[in-house]
């Protein structure tokens, strides 16, 4: 712990030792958003040799879409909203509703 002396009051810092890589995954998040927009945009702006949208069906489409949102919240989760220093159990709750996308998602691929 590092001690700081402010007037008459003593300030402790708690020196976690973590490391917070935001710049990194707010990299991470622009590139796999702009992979996205450049793979599964309909639209001319996009050159056409780097659509799939042709290539995919509509559900192949919906959970390669689903899979980077996933990916995305993930690491939202971890790391804005700090669940990666979290305990265990903290870590679980976020699971349980992603649970249940994947079984929504799962019901309407195989429909």
């Amino acid at each position: 712990m590092s001690e700081t002396v402010a007037g008459t009051k003593t300030i402790r810092r708690r020196e976690t030792g973590h490391e917070r890589p935001y710049v990194l995954v707010v990299l991470i998040l622009g590139a796999i958003t702009a992979g996205e927009i450049l793979f599964f945009t309909p639209v001319d702006i996009v050159p056409e040799q780097f659509r799939i949208l042709g290539l995919l069906s509509s559900t192949q489409r919906v959970l390669a879409l689903m899979g980077f949102a996933a990916v995305k919240a993930g690491l939202v989760a971890a790391y804005y909203m700090h669940l990666k220093y979290e305990s265990k159990w903290i870590k679980i709750i976020p699971i349980l509703p992603l649970l249940g996308v994947l079984a929504l998602v799962l019901s309407v691929a195989f429909r």
